[in-house]
């Protein structure tokens, strides 16, 4: 499934104006006509699954947190450079991310990246680690917007834990999925099976009132 069938174009349009709008940023947020040939541009990029965008769609209030983030920093974010992924955290594998890999960091064309919170980014220690590792070789900054974004030991050790905390989430709300859809077909198993005796008690309770019935003369034989 490609990702203008899971949110199209336009939404996202839609999305960018309004964070550009609701943090006063609109002459920096998703600007259009930017010379791309030049290698300071900064890049937004934030995620979310298809799980949370067709129950929980916050995309919106991602980009608003970068739309501040980049007013706070006084840069301008083309709109060709604010990136979004639709995937699950723990595949790296998405097109966003391929991009940023193979072409933006490498090719040296962007100098920094900002990311609204660290688990739009993955929850899979080992992605942070490597991204980080080339955003360094080539001299591109990665800054989060939930944690410090330093290269000193305390910072990168926060960041790990947190990474860490952020994979321990996911896992227990899988476990927890998982639990309610097995509580759920127990339920409906056992509420089968009372409605299956209520029906065959039903049954039987009949058949004793026309069996037993009194009668003139005695019962029924």
């Amino acid at each position: 499934m490609s990702q203008v069938e899971i949110i199209s174009s336009e939404r996202i349009d839609n999305y960018i104006k309004e964070a550009a709008r609701l943090a006063e940023y609109q002459e920096g947020f998703g600007i259009t006509g930017c010379d791309l040939s030049k290698r300071d541009w900064w890049v937004a990029y934030s995620r979310q699954s298809t799980r949370e965008q067709s129950k929980n769609d916050r995309l919106g209030e991602y980009l608003l947190t970068c739309a501040k983030m980049a007013k706070l920093k006084g840069v301008i974010i083309p709109r060709e450079y604010i990136i979004y992924d639709a995937s699950t955290s723990e595949d790296f594998n998405r097109p966003g991310i391929i991009r940023l890999r193979t072409e933006l960091i490498p090719g040296r064309r962007i100098a920094v990246i900002l990311i609204p919170f660290q688990g739009r980014l993955s929850d899979d220690t080992l992605h942070q680690l490597v991204l980080e590792r080339e955003c360094l070789y080539y001299g591109v900054e990665l800054i989060y917007g939930d944690a410090p974004s330093g290269r000193d030991w305390a910072s990168q050790t926060t960041r790990l834990i947190q990474a860490q905390a952020n994979a321990l989430r996911v896992k227990c709300n899988q476990d927890n999925a998982l639990a309610g859809n097995i509580a759920r077909v127990l339920g409906a198993w056992v509420t089968t099976i009372i409605k299956m005796l209520v029906s065959v008690r039903g049954d039987v309770r009949k058949r004793e009132k026309v069996r037993f019935r009194p009668r003139r003369g005695g019962y029924l034989p």
